[in-house]
């Protein structure tokens, strides 16, 4: 399989190797040197396990160098949020799209390309470009330690849009994909998404409807997440103009931070009142009691499974013209990835 940089796809230029999960968190969160347990070698039937460290991607210099700004941001943001119970929320989103791509990517390599997937998007052309959320919850004990959750399926191959990840004592419920929550929010969203095949790659068109400029909560229709530090940040698409007549109105202004970017405002949804707030850049995480793991450890994956599988449905609503092949082929994965989620729901609530 070739080797691309991590960042923006192309044969590395002056290569130099990039840590998925960085260096500074290895440290800061147990042995540099110890063992990992990535997912299922399939044809040698058995779990594998590498060094932490080991768990890198090529990337070009210059690409390297570029995110490296983005890592030396993360860094005091995850130490506050580790030790003084507050947390900066949008540098924090970013580094979540950052780290669930790579994920994506590295299991793609591992995995040797099961489903003969092949990229269209690398973390630089990912990273802030769609609706995003996160809920963090704070756990009540636990030893040091980074583990993910719903990266090595089939689901997350298709669509690596939603994950769980433990860093410490926390937990992170993240998930990002076009047009998540743009109709609840109030944002113009799609009337109809065509997927169109041509011979060089995969064509995504979107034909748009006016948004009803008022907020309809909450924000993910069927809202039966375990509770936990839920925000929002709505993303205006990198392939949607912002000059397009449905974005072009005070409605839409209003609600981002940096309209001529297409990013929007954090919200933090207050479930007790069922109201979303805004400008909450910095969260208290003492807002929420601890969670008790023993007892939500097994239903917090099942969430991130189910809510992939419910992703996958809602692919069911593109239309793609493409060959009779391709359609066949899309459907039977698609149904054999939710299958196997669902066949890892139900082992989790047998354990």
């Amino acid at each position: 399989m070739d080797r691309f940089c991590v960042f923006c796809g192309e044969k590395p230029v002056d290569k130099t190797k990039e840590h998925i999960i960085p260096q500074w968190l290895i440290k800061y969160t147990g042995d540099f040197n110890r063992n990992i347990n990535v997912g299922v070698d399939r044809k040698k039937k058995k779990i594998r396990s590498f060094s932490f460290n080991s768990l890198t991607f090529p990337a070009c210099k210059k690409c390297n160098d570029k995110f490296s700004e983005l890592e030396a941001q993360t860094k005091p943001i995850f130490l506050k949020l580790l030790e003084k119970n507050f947390i900066e929320t949008n540098v924090l989103l970013d580094w979540f799209d950052k780290v669930r791509i790579g994920l994506w990517l590295l299991f793609y390599s591992l995995n040797e390309n099961p489903l003969s997937i092949m990229p269209r998007f690398h973390i630089k052309n990912r990273l802030g470009q769609s609706d995003r959320m996160i809920i963090i919850y704070k756990v009540n004990s636990l030893n040091k330690g980074i583990n993910f959750f719903g990266v090595d399926n089939l689901a997350f191959q298709m669509q690596p849009s939603c994950f769980l990840i433990r860093i410490n004592n926390y937990l992170f419920f993240n998930v990002s994909k076009e047009f998540l929550f743009s109709r609840r929010i109030g944002f113009p969203y799609p009337q109809k998404i065509y997927q169109i095949e041509n011979n060089f790659s995969d064509k995504v068109y979107v034909k748009l409807k006016k948004g009803i400029k008022r907020k309809i909560v909450p924000l993910i229709r069927r809202n039966h997440f375990i509770n936990g530090i839920e925000l929002y940040q709505p993303m205006i698409c990198n392939h949607i103009s912002k000059e397009d007549y449905y974005y072009k109105n005070e409605y839409v202004k209003s609600n981002c931070s940096i309209f001529k970017n297409g990013t929007g405002k954090i919200f933090y949804y207050d479930k007790k009142n069922k109201q979303l707030l805004t400008d909450h850049r910095i969260v208290l995480l003492n807002r929420i009691s601890n969670f008790n793991f023993k007892d939500n450890f097994e239903n917090l994956i099942i969430q991130t499974l189910n809510f992939q599988n419910r992703l996958l449905k809602e692919s069911y609503d593109i239309e793609l013209i493409v060959s009779e092949e391709r359609i066949k082929y899309f459907k039977e994965s698609t149904n054999f990835a939710i299958d196997y989620n669902n066949r890892l729901i139900e082992s989790l609530k047998q354990w």
